[in-house]
Formats: structure tokens, C-alpha cells, sequence
């Protein structure tokens, strides 16, 4: 996969520093801060671009008045110091650069040794030389000065989700006339293809206000098929909230339309608060109760009846699912997801032509029928309140196959904090279905984990790249996320 440019990079954080950051500031001091900060990764954006070219000729001008002094005292040419390889990049030029400055240096300190030692004659042709190297080297920054930095951003013919879009919204959807007003209206910080906004919704019936949560797709989001696609997982939670499990409740769908640049929809605020990152590992203080929590909500959704999404996928999904065991559900989801990863731009990776040459050819012989599974189940993806578990979030994993995926994937993360066969216990005797343990499936399903994340990753970094995507949290998919997403497949 290709790598992230520097300067791709400064744009983030200067986007980010402007739109988010600056914003929020109090102080003189913080803001005259800002501000020189901004300068300096202007500067560094310039020398990610077209500064190289600028920098590249300012040299070739001084080896050229190297060659000059060196006439005008009666030294050899062949020691000029020779033009820069058209390859070299910013920091070799800066290293060249410093090495000339210093010759053209020595060499005007002869001229001017010479003039003062002089008999009183005019050295005419040696004051114009020392003259023109002096603005030489002011050249350089006058000429960098002037570069204006490719800091533009794609232009959209849609604008983002605002409080008054979704006042009018809701209104429409429930038939308030105006009656209902949405009092605040803020980003939460969120995962990654997904937008999520908390809200505070006052009805005029009611008087008391609620709170409710946005999640929204992004402009450019680096998955468009299954349940990463925002109107599936609306769907697929739509189902399972009538089980009542503690998932998110989703109550209305807008799809994308004309002035908004995303589909999303709205659910009521589940309490409790997230208690650990992917990368970041888990809050500390949590009892042995909290992961066996995690244990009987396992045990709780693969036991969901596959009948519960016997409508979802007979009107919008794959009704190939309906009764499918094991074995056919991994053909079928794998034959899908090889056909959408041909159907949309990625960039090139040995590692996903690898990860779906070795699924295809060991997808377990297995008989028993398929349960809906997660994906992701894990730490980063739970709310808790007080120790206990409230909600399951991020559903864009989820998919139908073993119940040990789940369990494979969590497996690590459990194994740092309570012992595994507690664990399972637990979970079996939560009511989960009968496992196989068997390894060749275990392995088969820690390794089948890595589909989704990489390709939306891989997908996310083609965005960036190709000036899709302008946020600055996409930049950890390449800093952080990318190598724990590879790990996911090839340390199993």
C-alpha cells in the first residue's frame, strides 16, 4: 500500500489547526502561538512541493557565481562545486545548499581581502560580484516567499450536517410543525468513516429535553458495502433492537440527498461512556464482572435467532444467508466481499491479495448454522456506566459466519485481564451456542477479522491521496492503525 506524503499530512493538520483548534483558543498568547505554528508547517508544506524546485534552481544560479569568483581570482574551474541530481529531495538540496553558501562565502572573502588590499583602485567588477552573490542569497527566500502552497481542498456540491438541516428534519419525520427545536448541536469525537453528533432535543409537548445521537457517514467513506454502509447497519440495528438487546435503536433514516453531503440517522442516547481504544487498551479499575459482562452479551447476540433478520435479508441482503451453515455463509460473504473489492479503487496491496488467497482456500468445513456475529466486539466498542456494560456500538463489522469469530478476535484482549476458560464459562453457560475451539477454525476466523478493517483502511489511506478526505484523524490509519490491522491477519 502506498505511503502517505509529508506534505499530505501538513494539510491535515493545517485544515485542522484553522477549523478546530484556533477556534478554541483564549489566550493572545495561544492564538500568537497558532500563528506561528501555522507559518511553520506552511513552510514545511512548500518544501514538500514546489519549494524543491525553487531551492534546485537557487543552487544551480550559485554554482554558477561559484564559477564566476573563481575566474575573477585566477582560480581553477574544476573545482566548482557540481549542479544537484535532479532526484535529490529537500533535505539533500538543504545539505548541498549549505556547502556552496559556505565556498561562495570564502571565496567573496578573498575578493573583499583583495579590495582592501588594493592600491587605492576601484576593483569595479569585484564589488558588482559580491553584490550580486548578496542578493543570491536573499533570492531564495524572496522566490519561496512567493510559492503559494497546494493547500486547496475539493470542492463539494453538498454542505455538512447542520443544527437547522436537522431541526427541520426532524420536525418533518415526526409531524411537529415547528414544535420541536434541537438547543445544541456538537461533534463527538468518533471512529473512523462515521460522523456522530450528540444533540439536545427539546418538544413543546413535553417540556423536558432529550438527548439524541447522530451517526453519519462521511463525504468519502472508506466503505460502501455490508454493514459498513450506513443505511445496512441502520437496517441490521432496526432488527435486532426488537430483541431487545443493548444495541444502538436507530428511529430515522435520511438518505443522502440534495444539499447534504450524507445519508445518517438518529437514536436516542445510550448512557455510559466508552472505556477503551483500539490502539489504547482498557480504562484501568474494571472488576472481573465487567468482562464477564462482555462474555454473556456474546453469548447473548450469537444465541439471536437467525429468523430476527429473516426480512432484512430477504428485502435488502443476501437471503443465501437464510439458512446457510458455517461453511456457506464464509463462501458467500467471501465471494461478496472479493467482488466489491474489485468493483472499488484501492490501492495495491500484496497483503489483501494474500489475506483472500489464504480465506478461500481454508474456509472450515462447518456445519452448524451460521450466527450473526460482530465483527469488532471488543473494549473500544462498548458503553459502560458504573462497571456494567450499557450498549454495543459500531455494528459495520458485523456480518453472519461462527461464533468463534467473536471470540477469536476478543481472545487477546481478554487474556490480559481475566483467565480465558473463565471466560468461556461464562459464556456458555450464558446460553451461548456450542463452540468447536477447533484451531484451523480459529485461525481461519482471527484471520477472516482482517477483511473489513483492512480494506476500509487500505480505502481510507486511496481517500486521503487522491484529496477525498481532508480530517485530520484519518492520517492515524497510516500512523497507528494499518500495522495493528495487518497484525490481525498474519500473527494468526
Amino acid at each position: 500500500m502506498q505511503i502517505n506524503s509529508s506534505g499530505s499530512y501538513v494539510n491535515l493538520i493545517l485544515k485542522a489547526l484553522d477549523t478546530t483548534i484556533v477556534p478554541e483558543l483564549q489566550s493572545a498568547t495561544a492564538k500568537g502561538i497558532a500563528d506561528i505554528i501555522r507559518a511553520v508547517l506552511t513552510e514545511l508544506q512548500k518544501r514538500q512541493g514546489p519549494g524543491v524546485t525553487v531551492l534546485r534552481r537557487h543552487i544551480a544560479e550559485g554554482v554558477a557565481l561559484e564559477a564566476e569568483l573563481r575566474a575573477h581570482l585566477g582560480m581553477p574551474q574544476s573545482a566548482v562545486l557540481p549542479l544537484p541530481a535532479e532526484n535529490e529531495d529537500f533535505e539533500a538540496l538543504i545539505v548541498l545548499h549549505a556547502t556552496l553558501t559556505r565556498r561562495l562565502s570564502e571565496l567573496c572573502a578573498r575578493i573583499a581581502d583583495q579590495r582592501r588590499a588594493g592600491d587605492g583602485r576601484q576593483d569595479e567588477s569585484g564589488e558588482g560580484i559580491l553584490l550580486r552573490i548578496a542578493k543570491w542569497e536573499m533570492s531564495f527566500y524572496t522566490q519561496e516567499s512567493a510559492i503559494s502552497p497546494n493547500a486547496s481542498e475539493p470542492s463539494h456540491a453538498s454542505e455538512p450536517l447542520t443544527r437547522e438541516f436537522l431541526q427541520d428534519f426532524l420536525n418533518e419525520k415526526e409531524g411537529a410543525s415547528g414544535a420541536l427545536t434541537v438547543t445544541s448541536f456538537s461533534p463527538m469525537l468518533g471512529g473512523y468513516g462515521k460522523q456522530t453528533y450528540l444533540c439536545r432535543v427539546r418538544r413543546a409537548a413535553e417540556g423536558a429535553e432529550t438527548e439524541l445521537v447522530v451517526r453519519k457517514t462521511d463525504p468519502f467513506p472508506p466503505m460502501s458495502y455490508g454493514f459498513a454502509t450506513l443505511e445496512e447497519e441502520y437496517h441490521l440495528l432496526r432488527a435486532l433492537a426488537k430483541t431487545g438487546y443493548p444495541s444502538p435503536q436507530p428511529q430515522h433514516f435520511s438518505p443522502r440527498q440534495t444539499g447534504l453531503d450524507g445519508s445518517f440517522y438518529t437514536m436516542p442516547r445510550i448512557r455510559g461512556k466508552v472505556t477503551g481504544s483500539f490502539l489504547g487498551g482498557v480504562d484501568a479499575g474494571h472488576s472481573e464482572r465487567f468482562f464477564l459482562d462482555l462474555a454473556e452479551l456474546m453469548a447473548r447476540l450469537h444465541r439471536t435467532p437467525m429468523e430476527t433478520f429473516t426480512d432484512y435479508l430477504r428485502t435488502r441482503g443476501d437471503p443465501r444467508y437464510i439458512g446457510a451453515s458455517v461453511e456457506d455463509a464464509y463462501r458467500i460473504s467471501l465471494s461478496r466481499w472479493r467482488q466489491y473489492a474489485a468493483q472499488v479503487d484501492h490501492l495495491p496491496s500484496p497483503y489483501l491479495s494474500w489475506l483472500f488467497d489464504w480465506l478461500e482456500h481454508h474456509v472450515p468445513r462447518d456445519v452448524r448454522p451460521a450466527v450473526i456475529v460482530h465483527g469488532d466486539f471488543n473494549i473500544h466498542n462498548m458503553l459502560a456506566d458504573e462497571g456494567r456494560i450499557t450498549g454495543v456500538l459500531d455494528w459495520e463489522c458485523a456480518g453472519f459466519g461462527a461464533p468463534e469469530q467473536d471470540l477469536a478476535y476478543i481472545r487477546p484482549y481478554i487474556d490480559k485481564h481475566i483467565d480465558w476458560e473463565r471466560f468461556l464459562e461464562h459464556y456458555r453457560s450464558s446460553g451461548g451456542p456450542p463452540l468447536t475451539l477447533n484451531p484451523d477454525l480459529l485461525k481461519f476466523c482471527r484471520i477472516y477479522a482482517a477483511i473489513v478493517t483492512n480494506l476500509g483502511g487500505n480505502r481510507c489511506v486511496f481517500n486521503l491521496q487522491s484529496g477525498g478526505l481532508q480530517d485530520i484523524r484519518y492520517a492515524m490509519v497510516e500512523l497507528g492503525l494499518t500495522e495493528a490491522f495487518m497484525k490481525i491477519g498474519l500473527e494468526a
